[in-house]
């Protein structure tokens, strides 16, 4: 049977309640100095007030907390309604006060749904005598407080002025109280900027999605990367967006565009799908142009490093890209379409290399932008987004040089 268990002190006696789900209580009184015990959520109420009926409001606090963080888990979309955009925006991207924002919406949505109880009144948003916002209790009664918080918030709340009278329903411990990926449909997210290079965006789906002029991962002097995992973005379009040096892992990316090349700077990859039409992409190992030297350098160690624990990085198997290039990823970390894709090997180039090649072959610039870097091989991926005209004339390009041995199907 599921249950959840909590403690309250008073300053002369301990109740050690555990409520069952079929709401029944085993309680134990025994003697005891105050203190607070971490394993649990806790709170402190004046001995004076009614055991029973906190109990039953505690209950009746949780179950909308439940139901709160259940609905904004089916749809997260909700917390738009619920905040400010500034705030909201936190929540999209995961910066340092997203646990905040999804508190807050978790809070009011719960107010929401106990908008009929019978002794429970939110208190919303408290002003000081100075008229700027001050902490105050979730949740009053004729007879005490109520805050909803996390054990993890807990010592915080209880710093509080009023948190050594208050008692503490629990809310989930994980992160945001959502285990599943949170999905958006339809929206737009414009400005987002990341300056500093220390955000983690995970566990979200994007479909149908506008992401517009926003930023990730500025470079940073000492080498920091944001992080983007268990991402998935599809039949979405990039509007004039930036990526820096950012590590993602478990990204999926189907059929989506852009307004212009999308250019990934100093960007690394780990296991990153692109399944169908796929905008034209660039991948470079350089950060940015304004970069000094030891920066620059920085990131080219960790990129290193990185590819050296990678099982694998991109796969382009089943993308139809406008156009493909990239440097800094050792090519045996692709996984390819062998028809329509491969790998030229800086040691298959011979010195009389060039003569064998018609002066037509549309690869030659690709070849040629190989030479220019230290990469031991790079990758061709015929534009299958193109019209077909051009796609035929890359496709014959790329058999042509698999038939003179220039282009294999796996990496070194």
């Amino acid at each position: 049977m599921r249950q959840f268990s909590w403690r309250i002190f008073t300053r002369r006696q301990r109740v050690s309640s555990t409520i069952l789900s079929d709401g029944t209580s085993c309680t134990t009184w025994c003697s005891a100095s105050f203190s607070r015990d971490p394993a649990f959520c806790s709170g402190i109420f004046p001995i004076t007030s009614t055991l029973a009926a906190r109990v039953a409001e505690m209950a009746r606090i949780r179950s909308a907390v439940d139901q709160a963080i259940a609905e904004l888990a089916q749809n997260p979309g909700m917390a738009r309604q619920l905040m400010s955009p500034g705030s909201y925006n936190h929540l999209v991207v995961r910066d340092g006060l997203a646990a905040a924002s999804y508190g807050k919406a978790v809070e009011r949505r719960a107010a929401q749904n106990l908008r009929n109880d019978p002794t429970l009144q939110h208190t919303g948003m408290a002003r000081g005598p100075n008229g700027q916002f001050i902490h105050s209790p979730d949740f009053v009664d004729a007879g005490g407080t109520y805050d909803v918080t996390t054990q993890a918030g807990l010592p915080s709340q209880l710093a509080r002025p009023y948190g050594p009278t208050t008692t503490h329903p629990p809310r989930p411990s994980n992160e945001y109280g959502i285990s599943a990926m949170i999905s958006y449909q339809n929206e737009t997210f414009s400005m987002i900027k990341d300056s500093r290079a220390d955000r983690v965006v995970a566990d979200i789906q994007l479909d149908g999605c506008v992401i517009d002029n926003c930023t990730l991962s500025y470079h940073q002097a000492n080498g920091s990367r944001s992080v983007v995992r268990n991402v998935k973005i599809s039949n979405s379009q990039f509007v004039g967006c930036q990526l820096g040096p950012a590590r993602l892992e478990d990204v999926e990316i189907t059929n989506c565009k852009a307004n212009d090349l999308v250019i990934v700077w100093g960007t690394i990859f780990s296991r990153v799908k692109l399944t169908g039409n796929i905008f034209p992409l660039k991948i470079n190992t350089i950060v940015e142009f304004s970069a000094g030297v030891q920066t620059q350098s920085l990131y080219d160690r960790s990129r290193e490093e990185f590819y050296r624990s990678v099982e694998w990085a991109l796969d382009l198997s089943e993308a139809r890209l406008m156009s493909f290039d990239s440097t800094g990823i050792p090519g045996r970390l692709f996984r390819l379409d062998p028809e329509t894709q491969g790998i030229v090997q800086r040691s298959n180039l011979d010195s009389g290399w060039e003569g064998r090649i018609p002066p037509s072959n549309p690869w030659l610039p690709w070849i040629y932008n190989m030479l220019s870097t230290t990469d031991e091989d790079f990758v061709l991926a015929t534009p299958l987004a193109k019209p077909k005209a051009q796609r035929e004339k890359y496709l014959a390009g790329l058999q042509e040089l698999k038939s003179f041995g220039f282009v294999g199907d796996t990496g070194s």
